[in-house]
């Protein structure tokens, strides 16, 4: 026996087909989850069952997409209106001139020259409690890499603001070159250790072939 594929009633079709003429969208005729979203309104149908309808209707179809590509073009200009009449950012900078940025598909405005310069400027300062941490941090025995490394544990600041706030403060600069080359040398040094012991305990299984005559 065939089984009989489920679809909308005509009944159903005719209220589709008017919520449409009336600018309603897919998603709020058929309300529930609809490619991975949910959303509210006055559910007509199905989604299967309006697809169903509509591959057994090509004329039904035709005038429900057509409908659909105007109200969602339509909806699209309302949500971006919102953002289009905005004249200031929420720190209240003008939107115009250099200081406005749109985004290439229109949906987002920024304020360019006031708030991004300043956001970028706030991750890029560096204060004296920071400066103090840095100064323990290489008396530590910690390197640059280490304290501006983020996600480390030993993570104090980025190295732009470091490098920032050394240009500025001369007499803090050659502390920490001080400190931080003296640290390296350690480093350096524990580093190459570390490896003559890695090669010496590598020698260890030929010396014993050599001392037996197998070598």
């Amino acid at each position: 026996m065939e089984k009989r594929i489920k679809s909308m009633s005509e009944a159903k079709a005719q209220l589709v087909l008017a919520a449409l003429s009336n600018s309603k969208t897919l998603n709020q005729i058929c309300g529930g989850r609809l490619n991975g979203r949910y959303s509210s309104g006055e559910k007509i149908t199905d989604y299967r069952l309006y697809q169903n309808y509509c591959a057994d209707h090509p004329d039904f179809s035709r005038e429900a997409q057509a409908l659909l590509a105007e109200n969602m073009k339509a909806s699209n200009a309302r949500k971006g209106a919102r953002l289009r009449n905005r004249t200031h950012c929420k720190h209240g900078h003008p939107f115009s001139g250099k200081n406005l940025y749109n985004s290439p598909d229109g949906k987002e405005r920024r304020c360019w020259a006031s708030c991004m310069t300043r956001n970028g400027n706030t991750r890029r300062r560096m204060s004296e409690q920071q400066a103090r941490r840095v100064v323990e941090a290489l008396n530590d025995g910690k390197t640059i890499a280490n304290i501006t490394a983020a996600g480390k544990p030993s993570y104090i600041l980025n190295h732009r603001a470091l490098l920032l706030f050394r240009q500025k403060h001369p007499k803090f600069d050659r502390i920490v070159v001080r400190l931080s080359t003296a640290n390296a040398k350690v480093h350096h040094a524990e580093a190459s250790a570390d490896t003559l012991r890695g090669y010496v305990r590598d020698a260890e299984p030929f010396k014993d072939h050599a001392g037996a005559g197998l070598l």
